[in-house]
């Protein structure tokens, strides 16, 4: 529920048996709203307990203003030498920009051809599932709060020169909007060759 102060008042020229709650916003981008409730209790507590409940109900989660999950991708650094002896480290970022919690949050990455897995990172997202391969990896049912990011670092290495282009799926979770994908390119270098000197007699 949005952090909305409320306060009972009967309006002068409406029907005595009308009660209007008003809600006045704790933050000031919240609109300020009022409810209308019959006053079929004479109990001042039985009113306040039923004017929570309405406020509730009215300002619950689920009709708060709902923001895709947003991610990113980067490769650091973002050119190497082709070969598993220069490595990249390429993280992706979760972000829940909302001001609720959200779960059943899924995402995956699979590796274009050029790019190989090397060691998986100290990750940060808590995953009811997580599965890596060769060619990917996978989270499912991950859990966000509000305003809360998580990660995923993987270091890896390119097998051909060139730029590297890696695009994530989506990100979803429950009850809010897919967010993403995500991408970024790494860049390869052809590894140098080293030429040997030799003295003629």
């Amino acid at each position: 529920m949005p952090p909305y102060l409320f306060s009972l008042r009967r309006q002068p020229l409406a029907s005595p048996a009308i009660l209007r709650i008003h809600l006045t916003p704790v933050f000031p981008t919240e609109g300020v709203a009022s409810l209308d409730i019959c006053r079929f209790a004479r109990s001042t507590t039985i009113l306040v307990r039923l004017a929570t409940a309405l406020v509730a109900v009215a300002f619950a989660p689920s009709a708060m203003a709902q923001v895709a999950l947003t991610m990113s991708k980067s490769f650091n650094p973002s050119t190497v030498q082709v070969g598993g002896n220069s490595t990249t480290t390429m993280t992706v970022t979760i972000t829940n920009p909302n001001a609720f919690s959200v779960s059943g949050i899924n995402f995956s990455d699979t590796y274009p051809a050029g790019l190989v897995p090397d060691v998986v990172g100290a990750y940060t997202c808590s995953a009811g599932s997580a599965a890596f391969n060769s060619s990917g990896w996978a989270f499912g049912n991950v859990t966000l709060g509000a305003g809360a990011s998580c990660s995923v670092p993987m270091m890896m290495h390119a097998t051909m020169a060139g730029p590297i282009t890696n695009t994530t799926s989506q990100v979803t979770g429950t009850g809010v909007p897919a967010g993403g994908p995500a991408s970024d390119t790494l860049n390869a270098s052809a590894t140098p060759v080293r030429l040997q000197s030799f003295e003629v007699d």
